[in-house]
């Protein structure tokens, strides 16, 4: 099988921000953008910043062996604990967005990357832990906006079974890899003031 290319994973923020008019929508959906491009980098501190994620937020998450609900300092050792054991390299190989005034739903492809170590942590069977692998899921989500367009909370996770599949170490992503073809693709957010939507 070929690498994937990690930098697909704007291909579908992108398509919307191509055809969205509304200044919420575009808006929420160049936050959704920047907070990707950095939690899958590793370089969480801007997501928690006060132009992104309100101060209440809270994450009801199922997702790599988190489970429960996350209040902001929950958010942040949740990004801090990926980076730290290099949990944080995720692929999206398809991904349907739909975004309304107050949220933004996301039913996804995933592959996330781990050594077959890690791989045996989360519950992985028949694993080599020596060996390179990514698990495969499905995964949806809702994501819900404050007035100010900023993350005020994400509930979702995996749906169904997760498929482990072994790699070769050269098709293997690892965190310094995504940091360097992701970052240089970080997108400011786009301008945007309450009832500016009315205005269009």
């Amino acid at each position: 099988m070929a690498k994937f290319d990690i930098t697909r994973n704007t291909a579908e923020p992108d398509r919307l921000l191509d055809k969205l008019t509304n200044p919420r929508h575009r808006r929420i959906i160049s936050l959704y953008r920047r907070h990707s491009i950095f939690e899958v980098s590793g370089e969480w501190g801007p997501i928690l910043a006060p132009d992104m994620m309100a101060p209440e937020a809270v994450y009801h998450i199922a997702f790599g062996g988190v489970r429960g609900a996350l209040d902001f300092k929950g958010i942040q050792n949740f990004y801090s604990m990926l980076t730290n054991e290099r949990l944080n390299v995720i692929g999206i190989k398809s991904a349907r967005i739909t975004v309304g005034d107050e949220s933004m739903t996301t039913d996804s492809n995933y592959y996330h990357y781990m050594t077959g170590a890690q791989a045996i942590k989360q519950g992985g069977e028949n694993i080599d832990p020596k060996g390179f692998y990514r698990a495969e899921s499905h995964t949806v989500g809702v994501w819900y906006f404050d007035e100010q367009a900023r993350l005020l909370g994400e509930n979702g996770g995996v749906v169904g079974a997760v498929k482990y599949v072994q790699l070769p170490e050269e098709e293997f992503i690892t965190p310094e890899e995504t940091r360097a073809r992701l970052l240089p693709l970080v997108n400011e957010l786009l301008p945007y003031k309450p009832g500016d939507e009315r205005r269009v």
